[in-house]
């Protein structure tokens, strides 16, 4: 196992923010809708967002405070100014329902959310039952040119007409938050790293989410560890292409901090589903690094506009969050000239855990080596360890663990044994190169007459057919017996393959057992706002 120093109690994440705004205070730290700004106008902009918090609201070290932005420039402004006022972040989806932020806010305890103007319907019946104190509002032209932010406001209140025309008791401008306080005082916590920083709820896609919390510690040992794996491979003239939502984890930590430390730029997408808007910015911002799902770089491939474009920019490209198949990886490969590289990670972990070396020159389909300070092992039913090339659970050690699951002692026990080993819930295997390879999650597992089925198996064996684009396997149960469903997305409905012909191609790559009993086609899988298909919807 590499080893690396970590971070010491004393430090934070304020520690590495501050250094990086100091160091490269004039070069661009993100950009949004061809707006930039630079890593001192982020310093300052979130010094007087956190001073605020802490003189205007009364918020203090350990309060939580709400996210429920897109990818825009006010998120990491108000997430820098809550770490710096000393409260504890909790980012929440901007698709949630309000009955979702309601759950979200009363578990967090959060009394105050930043948001946009589009979502403030969500707000119209929970904001009393909340007892809010503040909802922090802004738009999605703030810090644009008056006269674009303007135009798109014209074009969102008029012509879409997406704009809820509703009025709440306790709304504050986020414009009001970013100006220079009245006093000259500076709020300045004492924010160690044991501190927490974030409260990030989770297992939406198989479950109730539950909120991870993740210190200073553990966030900056992930920063660490990714910095020391990936060191002499970027500079602060890369460019990085942020699709993903920055809500999630993989981006907010990924994206938004690990590269922070190089001082490269970073390019905020609004929304990663519309690919005519994601190559317009692949074409103008010319990034050199981007990270993604399986799910979207499939659909990239296939974007007419993406393969007209004749040289690309990129110099490295990393896939998490789910599975990536071998044929997309190949398929943009044949495009761009370079693998995407897969790593492996979940928001109990910071979320970084291993990752194929950086310089990789083709596909793999392990998830690579464990990041430095990180231990992984192999469990079995009854916890003991099994010998490389045997599945079970995975478990991990290392600085990037999480403390817990907010106000849930008894699920934080069952997830973290007392030598701080997590049990991620994902089943894998170690080869003898000591890679990583995922094979599924133990909630999805299958079991038909007492023998264990992964549903990926099914999945990779159908994915091979050229008419099937997706594919999702899950238990279902007939008189109390379980049996094997299977969603598949082919390429036309209006032309689809016999189902006892795809029975049939599966039976001759897998053991009859494994032969799904009922088939239905579908025009779409259902996903999360990452491009993550929901099984539990089906």
């Amino acid at each position: 196992m590499l080893q690396i120093d970590e971070p010491s109690a004393n430090s934070s994440l304020l520690m590495l923010i501050a250094d990086t705004c100091e160091k490269f205070n004039q070069r661009v730290a993100f950009k949004s809708f061809g707006t930039s700004i630079t890593y001192r106008q982020l310093d300052r902009l979130s010094n007087n967002f956190a001073n605020h918090l802490a003189h205007k609201m009364n918020i203090k070290k350990g309060d939580r405070v709400c996210l429920l932005l897109p990818n825009v420039l006010q998120f990491p402004i108000a997430l820098i100014g809550i770490f710096k006022a000393g409260a504890i972040a909790v980012a929440l989806n901007p698709l949630y329902t309000e009955q979702e932020i309601k759950k979200s806010m009363e578990d967090s305890g959060a009394k105050i959310i930043i948001t946009l103007d589009l979502f403030l319907d969500k707000f119209k019946k929970i904001e009393k039952e909340l007892n809010l104190e503040a909802v922090i509002v802004s738009s999605v032209g703030e810090h644009l040119p008056k006269l674009k932010a303007n135009l798109i406001q014209f074009t969102l209140k008029y012509i879409k007409k997406v704009l809820p025309r509703i009025q709440l008791e306790r709304v504050i401008q986020y414009s009001d938050l970013i100006s220079p306080a009245k006093t000259d005082y500076v709020v300045k916590p004492s924010v160690k790293n044991e501190d927490l920083a974030l409260i990030q709820y989770t297992g939406g896609t198989t479950g109730t989410p539950s909120g991870v919390m993740l210190s200073h510690g553990n966030i900056s040992s992930n920063i660490a560890q990714t910095y020391e794996w990936t060191a002499d491979q970027f500079t602060e003239k890369d460019v990085i292409l942020t699709p993903l939502p920055v809500y999630h984890i993989l981006s907010l930590v990924g994206n938004l901090f690990c590269f922070m430390r190089y001082g490269v730029t970073n390019v905020l997408l609004l929304n990663a589903r519309d690919l005519k808007s994601l190559v317009k910015a692949i074409k103008k911002e010319k990034p050199t690094f981007i990270s993604g799902v399986d799910t979207l770089f499939a659909a990239l491939v296939k974007f007419p506009g993406f393969l007209k474009i004749k040289s690309h920019s990129f110099r490295f490209c990393v896939a998490g969050g789910m599975a990536l198949r071998r044929e997309v990886s190949e398929q943009w490969q044949r495009i761009t000239g370079l693998p995407i590289i897969q790593g492996y990670g979940l928001s109990e972990a910071s979320p970084i855990v291993t990752l194929n070396k950086i310089s990789s020159s083709c596909y793999s389909p392990t998830v690579g080596l464990p990041l430095p300070n990180t231990k992984i092992k192999i469990v079995d039913q009854d916890y003991h360890a099994v010998l490389k090339g045997e599945t079970g659970e995975i478990c991990v050690h290392g600085p990037q663990v999480m403390k817990g699951y907010w106000k849930n002692e008894d699920k934080t026990s069952q997830a973290i044994d007392p030598e701080g080993w997590l049990r991620t819930g994902d089943l894998g295997y170690i080869d003898q190169n000591n890679e990583l390879t995922i094979v599924d999650r133990i909630k999805d597992l299958i079991i038909i007459s007492g023998f264990n089925v992964f549903p990926s198996e099914i999945e990779e064996a159908v994915l091979t057919r050229e008419d099937i684009i997706e594919a999702a396997a899950v238990s279902s149960f007939d008189n109390g017996v379980e049996s094997i469903k299977l969603y598949l997305v082919p390429k036309s409905m209006q032309s689809l393959a016999d189902k006892d012909e795809i029975k049939a191609y599966i039976g001759a790559r897998l053991a009859p057992y494994k032969v799904p009993k009922n088939i239905h086609f579908i025009a779409e899988l259902p996903k999360s706002n990452i491009g993550k298909i929901l099984k539990r919807s089906l």
